[in-house]
């Protein structure tokens, strides 16, 4: 891995196009503190966490995703039926 001065030099030149790039009102502070991030997902998670969405938020709504995934799955109107009593809240 390389030093964190080496990592500012070649990744400040991007940030600085990024954020030229975007108009004053969508600048974001985050963009001018860079973070590593190991996969695309914590990656999200960072920027989603800056712009205010919680780990709970995002818990919430994939599990509306998978409770529709497996609604859409269902072939008969009765189980569809039962499915929707068993993740009311």
């Amino acid at each position: 891995m390389l030093p964190i001065n080496e990592q500012e030099k070649i990744i400040g030149p991007f940030i600085k196009k990024v954020t030229e790039s975007l108009p004053p009102e969508k600048r974001k502070g985050y963009l001018l503190k860079p973070q590593a991030n190991l996969t695309y997902e914590s990656m999200l998670e960072t920027i989603l966490g800056k712009d205010g969405i919680t780990p709970e938020m995002l818990k919430e709504q994939q599990e509306r995703v998978q409770f529709l995934e497996r609604l859409m799955q269902v072939t008969t109107k009765d189980v569809r039926s039962e499915l929707i009593k068993q993740n009311e809240k």
